[in-house]
């Protein structure tokens, strides 16, 4: 006869529910960081004030570049007049293709912070399970997102060939318990990565605050008082007294130690997470150059944002889903940093990728006529292949694009079919 099955549960709990805390020390810790803002915000709203911006137009009147106008109106000879609107069109010209090119870093920054908070809600709807045979995780996600994101997993205890404990100190003495990783390498895929700090035993009650054999005093230094042979012993209890990994050892599962500073955690730590960051500074250093070496080059049309957003999002992903398996593991903090800079250099890089490759083993180049209509060139005769250039950031020349003006440009057609032209003499227009 067969003994019955006995299955032991674990519930998920965040970082914050970890220790019990004194409920006056967390009202005055609350009530200290809304101070702290409300006196930011008035610091920052007085300083507007004395910089003269009192309202969204005077701020984006400060910070943008200044019209031409005011330099018509300036008292200075026709030579000096032409040399600083020259200038300015060269200006104004450089910063539209940056506004272009450079993609407004705060959309990935929300990407990353989004797929980090996505994966700590779909933890707390999470449990865990050790039986007898299997260890097992389940996912509770909302609007049936089970069926679409098949999250849950089992693994039996027969197949699970090591167990690491991953122990981390900040710097090489102060423990940080919920950074600890449990590593389980099983035979049928890849090793799941668990954190025996947030998993706790249902109804059980929140661990001791972790503190050092004396009170700390006020300026006492942290990474000395934690290397003293008394708090070490104190910080390694710490770093393995958990339910899950007495559960595991209970089972005959053997669980093995390893320390992993955080200090050590760093950007170069992983694998993919050190190349997708090369490749990003490489390709950002690319484009720089390129954008010097070849600053009156141009295609035809600039990129789209929605085109940028939508590269540099599919390299957000692909990058995340290519450090999933990683080894030695990535932190998430470490991987979302890694994919936003990975995704920020390919789409920055993306549109002079492009014009690159469009212009490898250009045919001859041809002289083309052109009209300005409405900020933008129409080619003539209006039959002409190349059409109408849109220019970019047009607002800022608008002083020096007359609607009539005509002139010549150089244009050729590359191997990818796209348009170029060469934008020299749309700069000397104002030496007219």
């Amino acid at each position: 006869m067969h003994s019955p099955i006995t299955t032991q549960h674990f519930e998920y709990r965040s970082a914050t529910k970890h220790h019990a805390v004194d409920p006056l020390k967390k009202r005055i810790f609350w009530l200290s960081l809304l101070a702290l803002t409300v006196i930011a915000a008035v610091m920052a709203i007085h300083i507007l004030q004395l910089a003269g911006i009192a309202n969204w137009n005077d701020l984006q009147q400060h910070f943008l570049p200044k019209s031409s106008t005011a330099v018509s109106a300036s008292h200075v000879d026709s030579s000096a007049h032409r040399a600083v609107e020259s200038a300015l069109v060269e200006q104004q010209g450089t910063n539209a293709r940056l506004r272009g090119n450079f993609l407004p870093l705060s959309i990935y920054l929300l990407i990353a912070c989004a797929l980090v908070w996505l994966e700590k809600a779909a933890s707390k709807r999470s449990a865990l399970a050790l039986t007898d045979q299997t260890l097992s995780r389940h996912f509770q996600l909302p609007f049936n997102l089970n069926t679409a994101f098949p999250l849950s997993w089992q693994i039996g205890l027969h197949d699970i060939t090591s167990a690491e404990l991953i122990l981390p100190t900040m710097f090489g003495a102060i423990p940080v318990p919920a950074k600890v990783r449990l590593r389980v390498h099983h035979r049928g895929g890849p090793a799941q990565t668990l954190f025996p700090a947030m998993w706790f035993v249902p109804g059980s009650q929140p661990r001791p605050r972790l503190m050092p054999s004396e009170t700390p005093s006020l300026f006492a230094n942290p990474f000395r008082l934690w290397r003293r042979p008394e708090n070490q012993a104190i910080a390694h209890a710490a770093l393995t007294d958990f339910p899950l990994v007495h559960a595991l050892r209970a089972h005959g599962i053997g669980v093995s130690e390893s320390h992993s500073h955080i200090a050590s955690q760093n950007l170069f730590a992983s694998r993919s997470v050190k190349l997708g960051l090369l490749v990003a500074l490489g390709l950002v250093i690319a484009t720089i150059g390129l954008m010097i070496v070849r600053k009156n080059q141009h295609l035809q049309y600039d990129f789209p944002r929605w085109l940028d957003l939508s590269v540099g999002t599919a390299a957000f992903i692909a990058f995340w889903l290519m450090s999933h398996r990683d080894t030695p593991p990535a932190l998430t903090s470490t991987r979302a940093f890694g994919a936003l800079c990975f995704a920020v250099g390919v789409a920055v890089s993306a549109q002079q990728i492009v014009l690159l490759v469009n212009g490898l083993g250009l045919g001859a180049e041809q002289a083309q006529t052109f009209e300005v209509r409405g900020g933008n060139l129409q080619a003539l005769p209006s039959q002409s292949a190349i059409g109408t250039i849109v220019l970019a950031g047009n607002h800022g020349r608008a002083p020096w694009l007359q609607d009539g003006t005509k002139l010549t440009l150089t244009v050729q057609r590359g191997r990818l079919g796209l348009w170029e032209f060469d934008d020299a003499p749309l700069r000397r227009l104002p030496d007219r």
